[in-house]
């Protein structure tokens, strides 16, 4: 389930700051998107601790959330719905960099709810700000996620303690490609995914390989579908611009900020 992802190269202007860190932090637990993937710098998926069977449509928990040096940001993942064989997941994202973007960005995953289905990922669709939702493409990676704990991960059972409380957790440890330890905590008594706390500290840190922390701040029984409308066609280069900060207008999407002006030309002598 967690998978750093650089989704987008960086946009000319922007330096090391960039569309990319954006992505980075938001394909962290449902790795949506598969442009311009860099299987480098990806940690393992976190594999899903909780029997969603058992799980209560609404069912929420929400983390704070660190990317490297980028802003903090909030995340609330949650079950919003059950049908055919089937359970829709849905991840909202907040501040940080997705200021630009709208202030929110919403993933909403549809799985097999068999959890040992070799492909369980039916459909994924990601809504920008308050942009109309796209269906994004699925691919291979996804597919690795929402799967139980490797037994052969398991370092030992702990109490450990976060911002959300006290709570008796599983450790497992992981190596991401690079070869870096990849900790996470998990517990059935936090749906719907049974996360409490993950970190990644790589050896060298750089653009496309971060420090990653999510810890757990609250939990609730209340959560309602941020993405409602029908999804349209993925398109990248609109995916691009509303992650840019574009806006909707008359032609479709426009950026809310213009180009800077050309250079004047040397003064003739």
């Amino acid at each position: 389930m967690i998978r750093t992802r650089r989704v987008l190269a960086c946009v000319p202007g922007w330096g090391r700051v960039c569309a990319a860190s954006i992505s980075l932090a938001v394909v962290t637990l449902l790795a949506p998107a598969r442009v311009h993937a860099q299987g480098p710098a990806q940690p393992p998926p976190l594999p899903m601790a909780v029997d969603l069977k058992k799980v209560a449509v609404g069912a929420w928990a929400e983390y704070d959330m660190a990317v490297g040096k980028m802003p903090p940001m909030r995340a609330r993942m949650a079950l919003v719905g059950k049908a055919d064989g089937t359970n829709t997941l849905e991840m909202i994202m907040q501040g940080g960099m997705l200021a630009m973007s709208g202030g929110k960005l919403a993933m909403q995953t549809v799985v097999d709810a068999n959890q040992d289905s070799k492909e369980p990922v039916k459909k994924v669709v990601m809504q920008i700000g308050d942009h109309d939702p796209m269906e994004m493409p699925v691919d291979s990676r996804q597919q690795s996620q929402f799967h139980r704990p490797d037994p052969k991960t398991l370092i030992k059972k702990e109490t450990i303690t976060v911002a959300a409380g006290k709570f008796k957790t599983e450790h497992y440890r992981d190596k991401t490609p690079n070869g870096d330890p990849f900790d996470f905590w998990v517990s059935a008594e936090v749906p719907p995914f049974g996360l409490v706390k993950a970190e990644s500290k790589p050896k060298h840190p750089d653009a496309t390989q971060q420090a990653l922390r999510f810890e757990l701040t609250g939990l609730g029984k209340d959560a309602k579908s941020v993405v409602t409308k029908p999804p349209k066609p993925f398109s990248q280069t609109e995916m691009i611009g509303q992650l840019m900060g574009g806006s909707k207008g008359q032609n479709g999407l426009v950026p809310l900020q213009s180009p800077p002006p050309a250079a004047p030309a040397p003064a003739k002598k």
